[in-house]
């Protein structure tokens, strides 16, 4: 029997004793029993048909189902596990997120299940007769998705997989158990609770694969999992470990289950714990506007596709759902207090884009595996760098590009410098700005454009005698018909954009304006507020109320927020002062800023302030 342990799914296999329970293990340091790290055949991936070359038992049909499923070669974490796992071998492996990891290792165990069927010894009475529990594997919120991928590697077998979770009945739980399953996808709780009925029956199982254990622990799980391993004959089952984080829990579950495990390590140093293919953005924003642009944040980095939105907790996640964060996109929650049946339903309609915007916690988002999610929003930073690796990974899946966006406010900075310091040398977020109100039109306007490609024809009559009406009121009192601005005005309607929202693009202030300030010399924040307010004397106004200051990365160039009439001001005096040693414009974009004074003290400047060069005095 199989029995795979993850979050809130379980996976049986009731012919061939197995118990693979799954859950990422992750080691600190992965490499084989003999301290040889695997990075060089880690990094290659092998092509499927001669790396199954080995075990001459795997059939045609199940390569087929695979190479149908666009696998044609095995990921690093598939190559380099495979026949260990085939062999027998317990095992701690360290895989990132979106690695494959299902199919590493269930078609070993599976094909090894398939082995064990084929044995008459195996088939006997006692076994027919009695629920044993083949394969069984504990899953999070991907049980659904975990039990067709396990079921399409069994179907050649004639194996069957079910789900069990609990909110489920038991009763056809009771009933697939009694006539025999392969293989079964399911929660800690319910399985326990099948134990204890005295349903299934765990000491003969021979395949345990525990994935993402660190979440398990995370979750609460610890206890119910032990509880499961205590009633395992550990001697006869082969014991596999998944995870990405290695804390104190699992160092003891590895070293009380596992027998002179193969460590794997399938990621390498901490440089490389990211994905490589998303790119990490950090945007400052104040908490007291956070939910305000939250949605122009989506749009413009998430250029229309889905998101999801991590949230601290449960609480925040329903303020964002039912405050006013999300006017235009469409958005559905996902935390603890979410039922089963409509954890199901929410994430079958995400996956099918009936919705764009996931907001969601780490626990109830933990192994969501949909590829075409492009942008994911850390609505605050992650106290925890680990935290920070695994929800960036909910994109950049399946080899497409994605893109992870951390908003964070002043007090919160030291959060983003932990987790640039925890990933690994040379790991730096890219500092972005707010988004311009120039942008969110732009975007707006090309998601309008595109939403008119999903208009059935048969909808078009429907909208016709309006469109009539409309035209004829465009040409009223002989007016001329100007079809671009009608067409614009209609795009604008359709995207909900019908008023300009402006906001400093430095911290996302309503109704402020950026200004950019380049000097032929280096400057700090007090030169800013020098220039700032003798510009001001020199126009006849008083001195203007300055917002957040950054100086950018060469010292040469500042940005700071202003109300949008001082700005105003200010620029048009500079521009009648004819200054040639510094330079005032509106900020649309953000230069590249110093991280040592991003938000820093107004200090002793650099500039020489006497007299007026630089700063009021015609061609200074």
């Amino acid at each position: 029997m199989l029995m795979l342990l993850r979050q809130p799914t379980a996976l049986l296999l009731p012919l061939l004793p197995a118990l693979l329970l799954a859950h990422w293990w992750t080691a600190e340091r992965c490499c084989s029993a003999a301290g040889a790290p695997f990075r060089g055949t880690v990094r290659r991936s092998a092509p499927l048909r001669s790396a199954m070359a080995a075990a001459a038992e795997v059939i045609q049909s199940t390569i087929d189902v695979l190479l149908g499923k666009g696998i044609t070669h095995f990921t690093p974490v598939q190559a380099v596990t495979y026949e260990h796992i085939l062999a027998g071998r317990d095992m701690i492996a360290k895989s990132r997120t979106g690695t494959g990891k299902t199919i590493a290792f269930g078609l070993p165990v599976i094909q090894h299940l398939a082995r064990f069927a084929d044995d008459a010894d195996s088939r006997s009475s006692k076994r027919y007769a009695a629920p044993l529990m083949r394969t069984y594997h504990l899953a999070t919120n991907t049980y659904s998705k975990v039990a067709d991928e396990l079921a399409q590697l069994a179907q050649p077998h004639g194996m069957s997989v079910e789900c069990f979770y609990g909110g489920a009945s038991y009763g056809p739980q009771e009933s697939a158990l009694r006539r025999g399953v392969d293989v079964v996808v399911g929660t800690p709780g319910r399985l326990i609770d099948h134990v204890q009925k005295g349903n299934l029956d765990l000491s003969e199982l021979k395949h345990a694969v525990l994935d993402e254990a660190d979440e398990m622990l995370n979750m609460g799980f610890a206890d119910a999992i032990e509880e499961l391993f205590a009633r395992v004959n550990i001697p006869e089952c082969q014991v596999l470990l998944f995870s990405a984080t290695v804390p104190d829990w699992v160092r003891r579950i590895s070293a009380a289950y596992l027998k002179n495990p193969l460590q794997v390590d399938a990621v390498g140093t901490t440089d490389n714990r990211l994905a490589t293919t998303v790119k990490h953005l950090a945007i400052e924003t104040p908490s007291r506007n956070r939910a305000h642009m939250l949605e122009d944040v989506i749009a413009v980095y998430g250029k229309g596709s889905r998101a999801i939105v991590f949230t601290q907790t449960k609480r925040e996640c329903d303020e964002l759902a039912a405050g006013n964060a999300f006017k235009t996109l469409s958005s559905q929650v996902l935390h603890g207090d979410i039922g089963q049946n409509q954890r199901e339903v929410t994430i079958g309609q995400f996956r099918k884009g009936q919705f764009q915007v996931l907001v969601a916690t780490d626990v109830a988002a933990r192994g969501i595996d949909i590829s075409e999610i492009d942008l994911v929003v850390q609505y605050r930073p992650p106290t925890d760098p680990d935290t920070y690796v695994h929800r960036s990974g909910r994109t950049g899946r399946a080899g497409r590009l994605g893109t992870c966006v951390t908003l964070f406010a002043d007090n919160e900075r030291r959060d983003v410098q932990k987790i640039e310091k925890a990933i690994g040398k040379g790991f730096k977020f890219e500092r972005a700005a707010v988004p311009s109100a120039t942008q969110v039109m732009e975007v707006a306007g090309k998601v309008a454009l595109k939403a008119l490609d999903t208009v059935s024809a048969d909808v078009v009559p429907f909208f016709t005698p309006a469109a009539r009406e409309l035209l004829a009121e465009s040409q009223a009192d002989g007016a001329e018909l100007d079809t671009e601005q009608l067409l614009a005005r209609c795009l604008a309607a359709i995207a909900r954009k019908t008023e300009i929202q402006q906001r400093s693009i430095l911290t996302g202030e309503p109704d402020m304006a950026t200004v950019q300030m380049v000097a032929h010399q280096p400057m700090t924040t007090g030169d800013v507020t020098f220039a700032v307010n003798k510009l001001a004397r020199a126009g006849g106004g008083p001195s203007p109320n300055i917002g957040k200051i950054a100086i950018g990365k060469d010292a040469h160039t500042a940005v700071f927020d202003m109300t949008q009439a001082a700005a105003a001001a200010l620029i048009d005096v500079a521009n009648d002062q004819e200054l040639k040693a510094i330079k005032f414009t509106l900020c649309t974009e953000l230069p590249e800023l110093s991280t040592q004074e991003y938000g820093g003290r107004p200090s002793r400047g650099r500039f020489d302030r006497g007299g007026d060069r630089g700063y009021g005095g015609r061609g200074g």
